[in-house]
């Protein structure tokens, strides 16, 4: 959805300036921009590969090839005429709900005080319950043992940003009737002033320093919930929670299980229009071997893409300026003496390989096999131009990228110094 794209390509804007402003935040802040990076560039390249493709065009063509077969029969349009009428009525009212649903979350867990806000709903309601006392407790030590581990990644002046950044595109975005009552609140009674109201929120909200939570987790009692109750970034994570649990979640179910009903009538439909074509099994959470061979393609007009990359490629991009392009001195190094060992071929070594596999999301990590059985590489990532391909495979462009193995046992053996683990494996030249 673009809205997502566009509120995820402002919160990189955000981890980007404070990751170049100080080396600690770079280090914060890198797995938080990594998380959010890759659905980010998925969606991106979705929309772009969908318009390439043509996608919506030819699916609405075959739609009425699909339904004036279905209308041609008596039989079959008293089995199947429902369904695509019924499409057209469910998937309006489930984007809006999926929207509402997906940008709510979107906002208020990027901020991350109000998502870690939420921890403290269940200390505060066994608190309020007058719940049993070792329970609280042990609930108390646990919070507090969890918190080193957010506040040792945790930045309040980049938060304080994202939350100004983040409240402010929330109203903007999203229809009133879909947003978090208790945030129009909140907006109405700061007259929509973020920048102040953040001032104030982040120099007292225990959510905020490490050292007020601990204290206030530690002592939490009955005025605790009281106080609780009137933090904002609680505020807030209560009432997103419980707007979507209590009025948008139901109806998704709802909604969902509608469509699923019907998604099974129409692969039904298909199948009969088309009964002699194969179809790919559902494969979804299921351990699967992907097929495929090893291939360039072309990215667009005359640009073709090798199907190999190399360390002269890692060179080139070198830009100590930019932290993930400031390629190491040893790296370096080894390429002006060639001293690639056993790994390289003609004075070069590869570094990645891309082949015709269809690889999704989870697929990163997986093992990529050659004929013989034998590790060649590791699945990591997609070619820009198919990342549409979960919903239009494009065998022209669809291509995954692989980690060669040669340059890991390099980076291994030659780079780190660690030649002794490889003693550990059989390594077939």
């Amino acid at each position: 959805n673009p809205k997502m794209i566009d509120v995820r390509t402002r919160k990189i804007e955000i981890m980007d300036e404070a990751m170049e402003s100080d080396p600690l935040i770079r280090i914060k802040y890198s797995a938080k921009k990594a998380s959010i990076s890759n659905s980010w560039k998925k969606w991106s390249g979705e929309i772009l590969g969908l318009e390439k493709m043509e996608t919506i065009e030819r699916e609405r063509e075959y739609e009425d090839r699909l339904s004036e077969w279905i209308y041609a029969d008596s039989a079959r349009t008293r089995k199947y005429g429902e369904i695509l009428p019924a499409f057209r009525e469910i998937y309006p009212v489930l984007g809006e709900y999926l929207l509402a649903n997906n940008f709510t979350g979107e906002i208020m867990n990027g901020i991350e005080a109000v998502a870690f806000a939420g921890n403290l709903r269940s200390l505060s309601g066994l608190v309020e319950n007058k719940g049993n006392n070792e329970e609280i407790n042990s609930l108390k030590k646990r919070l507090i043992e969890n918190s080193v581990s957010f506040f040792k990644d945790y930045d309040s002046p980049t938060d304080r940003k994202l939350f100004i950044a983040l409240m402010k595109i929330y109203g903007q975005t999203l229809d009133e009737k879909w947003q978090v009552p208790e945030y129009r609140t909140i907006r109405d009674a700061c007259k929509g002033d973020f920048e102040v109201l953040a001032e104030k929120l982040y120099s007292s909200s225990v959510f905020a320093d490490e050292m007020k939570f601990r204290q206030f987790v530690d002592d939490f009692d009955l005025r605790s919930v009281r106080k609780l109750k009137k933090d904002v970034f609680f505020i807030l994570s209560n009432g997103a929670a419980q707007m979507t649990s209590n009025r948008i979640r139901p109806e998704l179910n709802r909604l969902n299980a509608e469509l699923q009903k019907q998604n099974r009538l129409f692969m039904k439909a298909q199948m009969e229009f088309h009964d002699e074509r194969i179809r790919y099994p559902d494969t979804n959470s299921t351990l699967s071997v992907a097929v495929g061979k090893i291939s360039g393609y072309y990215a667009g007009d005359a640009v073709y893409l090798k199907h190999y990359t190399t360390l002269k490629g890692i060179l080139e991009k070198d830009n100590p300026e930019i932290y993930d392009y400031d390629v190491p001195k040893r790296l370096k190094e080894l390429y002006a003496a060639k001293d690639f060992g056993r790994y390289g071929r003609d004075g070069q070594i590869n570094v990645c390989f891309i082949a015709n596999n269809h690889t999704t999301g989870g697929n990163s990590g997986s093992p990529v096999l050659n004929a013989h059985g034998h590790l060649i590489g590791v699945n990591f990532d997609r070619g820009w131009e198919g990342v549409a391909s979960d919903m239009a495979f494009n065998p022209d462009q669809s291509r995954n990228i692989s980690l060669d193995i040669r340059y890991a046992l390099f980076i291994i053996d030659k780079f780190a110094g660690a030649g002794y683990l490889l003693k550990e494996m059989t390594i077939i030249d």
